[in-house]
């Protein structure tokens, strides 16, 4: 009971602030990295069922659905543009989320694209044993996704650590 006094008794001072501590190069950082992982594991289970499980001719409807809507419905689409774009686009941006969490990770930003790599050329290898059609095509539109999350994180990196300098004035 003693001992549970004294603790409460602390100057806030020596109590260390999660939203003070600082990063390492490319290290974890302790205020961000609790959600970020979550983040990662909702996001690996959504993308191993939206890509494991076999609703391949769903996915084909939903894409062209949006070629419709884009193309017709809301002509913003460009002329050249088909279904088989669509679904390519949807391949890009698939990756993007993950490679963005993963950059703010201990891993470099080329650990986090051999990671999204990795997990596209295991998704299409497992997609042939699982009734669907795997494809090359896929794991180049997943790298592209990867590089964009990539240089997301790394452009709103470098952008966080210039807004403190811009705001001295010493």
């Amino acid at each position: 009971m003693c001992e549970r006094a004294q603790t409460l008794r602390l100057p806030r001072a020596t109590v260390p602030s999660v939203t003070h501590v600082e990063s390492s190069p490319g290290g974890l950082r302790a205020d961000g990295d609790r959600w970020r992982w979550v983040a990662l594991g909702g996001y690996a289970a959504a993308l191993a069922g939206l890509t494991l499980a076999p609703i391949g001719w769903r996915l084909n409807r939903l894409t062209v659905r949006l070629y419709v809507l884009f193309r017709y419905d809301v002509p913003v689409a460009p002329g050249w543009a088909g279904p088989e774009q669509y679904g390519d686009l949807l391949n890009v941006l698939l990756y993007v989320p993950p490679a963005f969490l993963l950059a703010g990770t201990r891993l470099r930003w080329w650990g986090a694209l051999l990671v999204c790599v990795a997990v596209s050329v295991a998704t299409e290898l497992t997609q042939e044993l699982v009734g669907r059609q795997g494809e090359v095509g896929d794991v180049v539109c997943n790298a592209t996704g990867a590089v964009v999350g990539v240089l997301l994180a790394g452009l709103l990196r470098r952008r966080a650590r210039r807004r403190p300098a811009a705001g001295r004035t010493s």
